[in-house]
């Protein structure tokens, strides 16, 4: 089973906070991190780090992020670019 870390990242907060996932796979881990972002309304993204290097990361549609995310919305996760669509 692959190690993943969960970069939380909440709003007016510069840094991340650290999250040790356990997941099966990415498809897992995926579904675990939209979970935990979609948790409370301050966080805006979660990067998703499998052993070391970055996998991937969500964001909250409307968010304002520096790397590209995949956008989370009312109806679930979109393909699009979070930070280009402000």
């Amino acid at each position: 089973m692959p190690d993943y870390i969960f970069e939380i990242w909440r709003r007016g907060v510069p840094t991340p906070d650290l999250e040790p996932a356990a997941a099966a796979d990415d498809v897992q881990a995926r579904s675990l991190a939209e979970l935990r972002l979609l948790m409370g309304p301050a966080f805006v993204a979660v990067t998703v780090r499998r052993m070391g290097m970055e996998a991937f990361t969500l964001g909250r549609e409307g968010a304002v992020a520096s790397p590209p995310v995949v956008a989370i919305g009312r109806q679930g996760v979109s393909s699009t670019d979070a930070a280009a669509s402000l």
